[in-house]
């Protein structure tokens, strides 16, 4: 752990000084602390396998994903004529599957004639379809489409300026889904709300302005009370012509409760 404070200037300046020599020196090494000197070793190896063409940086792309226990979902995109043929090919079986009479060849037998089925969920999904109708979703698609929505609605609270945290994204989440029946089961947990953060690049951040709404909300309350009190004013005046008047204090109370962070973009 690094417990010294960190320049971010200091150490830029040495590692452009260390590839540029020509560069103004920024000081001697020994400047630096000992969190310092370790943060430019580790940039100017970074940079010196980038240039070698030895160091490659990738990022992982969120699947969209929920991982549940036990659940293999549909990893392919299922097309009519995929699910048509499932089924009825599928359904053909001499074997009774249940009391109700229906049949279905083996898992293993259906993976050797369809190379996208993989699991069990596979399986009822083409039956689901061959009594529905309703054609298999690839879970994955279906969620990119639920954080996509739920992207829209993050941004129109940001917009409007409105405090926000995990625990709201959770009940907005689980609503979309509600709604449009993106998936059945989704939880809208913990970990995937946090992927869902990093990918739309959210972040917990503190609130540094308060912008009173007491200010517009009672503008023309305001507005009258200044009229009446001038009337009063000018009243008493009138008829005291060497009256002194002073105005000796003013306070103001603002009684909103505000909290202290809320999410915003990175």
């Amino acid at each position: 752990f690094d417990f010294d404070p960190v320049s971010a200037k200091s150490v830029s300046a040495h590692v452009a000084h260390f590839f540029d020599p020509s560069l103004i020196s920024p000081g001697s090494r020994d400047s630096l602390n000992q969190s310092e000197k370790r943060w430019l070793n580790r940039i100017v190896m970074m940079l010196r396998g980038a240039e070698a063409g030895e160091l490659s940086v990738r990022e992982k792309d969120w699947d969209f994903e929920e991982p549940e226990e036990g659940i293999k979902s549909q990893r392919h995109l299922w097309t009519d004529e995929m699910a048509q043929e499932d089924s009825a090919r599928g359904t053909r079986g001499q074997r009774k599957r249940n009391n109700q009479g229906e049949g279905c060849r083996s898992l293993a037998v259906m993976k050797h004639k369809f190379g996208w089925i993989k699991c069990g969920n596979d399986i009822e999904a083409i039956t689901l379809y061959g009594k529905s109708g309703v054609k298999p979703t690839n879970r994955n698609a279906q969620l990119h489409k639920l954080a996509a929505n739920l992207d829209t609605e993050v941004t129109r609270l940001i917009d409007a300026g409105l405090e926000f945290h995990d625990c709201n994204l959770q009940e907005i989440v689980l609503a979309l889904d509600d709604e449009h029946k993106y998936w059945p089961k989704f939880k809208a947990s913990e970990g995937w709300i946090r992927m869902w953060k990093d990918r739309y690049r959210v972040t917990s951040r503190h609130i540094t302005k308060i912008v009173s709404v007491k200010t517009n909300r009672d503008k023309e309350t305001t507005k009258k009370q200044v009229e009446d009190l001038q009337m009063k004013v000018e009243a008493i005046v009138a008829e005291h012509p060497d009256i002194c008047i002073w105005n000796c204090d003013q306070s103001g109370l603002v009684k909103e409760a505000v909290g202290k962070r809320t999410l915003a973009r990175k």
